[in-house]
């Protein structure tokens, strides 16, 4: 229990009610944490922890060559609501909730409708504006958030005619790819394109108004980069589209 920690100058050093101390505990500790260990007997022969690298590694491996047992007892968690700041002069200590769950909150929000203020989106997600800002510009800075765009309705727009072309290639040197990568880049009718594994070489999503549209598009592919075999296959309805994940 955390209420056995009775030094942490150094090393943490944790001590029983018959007053048995073992320190440098720390290592090992962060181990067990790290692997989701929760129950574990330790015996030492000393009362304090080999410090081995300095590092919780060591520890790890063996842990991970002995073996885990999942057991079916329930376990009690602490759970942090709110900071907790403990001061002693100069020096403090502060346990502050997670933010995981509440980034987790706002991408779902920011995919679901990048267009909300962040008064909507903090109020879903059970937070104030001011938290919510700074956690956002935070997963931007980790690129977890890339540039905002707008979904268009393709439909409403003219673009009634959604193709899936097949492609097959007998060449794959670096100039030919770096060639189709730019034919690709330059026709924006090409919404998503992927190179797969298996027959066919790649696949792309084109989005035009009509068929005679696609046609026009064909052709100019085709006089721009060489290609083995296209197979075009039409959209006869859209099922589902979407580009959240499942967070």
């Amino acid at each position: 229990s955390f209420m056995n920690v009775t030094n942490t100058s150094l090393n943490t050093t944790i001590e029983n009610e018959f007053g048995i101390k073992v320190s440098t505990i720390e290592h090992l500790m962060g181990a067990l944490f790290g692997l989701g260990i929760d129950n574990a007997l330790i015996e030492i022969d000393n009362e304090e922890i080999p410090i081995l690298d300095g590092s919780a590694k060591e520890f790890i491996e063996k842990i991970i060559s002995s073996g885990l047992v999942v057991s079916d007892d329930p376990i009690k968690i602490i759970k942090i609501n709110k900071e907790i700041k403990f001061t002693d002069g100069e020096r403090f200590i502060s346990i502050e909730p997670s933010t995981l769950s509440l980034d987790i909150d706002i991408l779902a929000e920011l995919q679901s409708d990048a267009g909300q203020s962040l008064d909507e989106i903090a109020g879903k997600v059970s937070s104030s504006k001011t938290p919510v800002w700074n956690r956002i510009r935070k997963m931007r800075s980790l690129g977890l958030i890339g540039r905002q765009t707008v979904e268009l309705n393709a439909e409403a727009l003219g673009f009634e005619a959604c193709f899936f072309v097949l492609i097959r290639t007998s060449e794959h040197d670096a100039a030919w790819q770096a060639s189709f990568l730019k034919a690709l880049q330059n026709h924006p009718e090409v919404q998503e394109a992927h190179r797969l594994a298996g027959d066919i070489d790649y696949i792309l999503k084109v989005r035009v108004k009509n068929a005679r549209a696609y046609d026009a598009f064909y052709q100019r592919l085709i006089s721009e980069v060489k290609v083995h075999n296209v197979t075009a296959l039409l959209s006869m309805e859209e099922i589902k589209s979407t580009r959240m994940l499942p967070l």
